[in-house]
């Protein structure tokens, strides 16, 4: 993420919301909480989940749930906002994510492949 310039950073407003949950439930919640808005959510510019991206998390849900596999809400919201944005999802659960159909997901936790 330090390689990548701030203009070109988003996130959903569920992630932040994740973000907060995970604080708040651990020692130190508030110097953890500013920690996390200084390093992460300063640089990011944050996008909500309005009527469109429900219309579309609504969509992906249905369809999962018809295939036998569903994934959590907020995972849904988080692909949602990204397929209504034209944006890729950059996570650790490429598992989850890759079950939506048009969403492209990268994890920048693997090495680098040659």
């Amino acid at each position: 993420m330090k390689e990548i310039p701030d203009a070109v950073l988003y996130s959903a407003s569920v992630c932040a919301m994740e973000l907060r949950f995970g604080a708040l439930r651990v020692p130190n919640s508030e110097a953890l909480w500013t920690k996390i808005q200084k390093r992460i959510l300063s640089r990011i510019q944050i996008l909500p989940f309005g009527y469109q991206e429900a219309m579309k998390a609504a969509e992906l849900l249905a369809a999962l749930y018809a295939s036998g596999r569903p994934i959590g809400i907020e995972d849904t919201m988080i692909a949602s906002t990204a397929l209504s944005n034209g944006l890729i999802v950059v996570t650790a659960n490429i598992e989850h994510f890759s079950r939506i159909p048009g969403l492209q997901s990268e994890n920048w936790l693997l090495p680098e492949q040659p």
